[in-house]
């Protein structure tokens, strides 16, 4: 079966240079380039979601091994720092 698509596509790129080509064959190909396209960004959204999360979570590591009085102060509440763990590793 791959075999018989091959040699279709074969076919369709050997006939693109030819007077009589339809446009069938430049339909066939924009769709390839279209999947491939499609493919490579959600390639590159999953590498984002992951580095994304991975540097959520390298934050949290770092705000739990604060001292005790970091937390005291206004800036560093519960609330701000949820905050900051959502904001600035998209940001980023």
């Amino acid at each position: 079966m791959i075999f018989v698509e091959l040699n279709n596509f074969c076919g369709i790129l050997g006939n693109l240079g030819s007077v009589g080509a339809d446009f069938s064959d430049f339909s066939f190909l924009l769709s390839l380039g279209a999947m491939f396209l499609g493919f490579l960004l959600v390639l590159m959204m999953l590498v984002w979601c992951f580095l994304a999360c991975r540097r959520r979570s390298m934050c949290f590591e770092k705000v739990v091994y604060m001292e005790i009085s970091w937390f005291d102060e206004a800036e560093h509440s519960s609330g701000a720092i949820g905050a900051r763990l959502t904001t600035d590793a998209v940001v980023v």
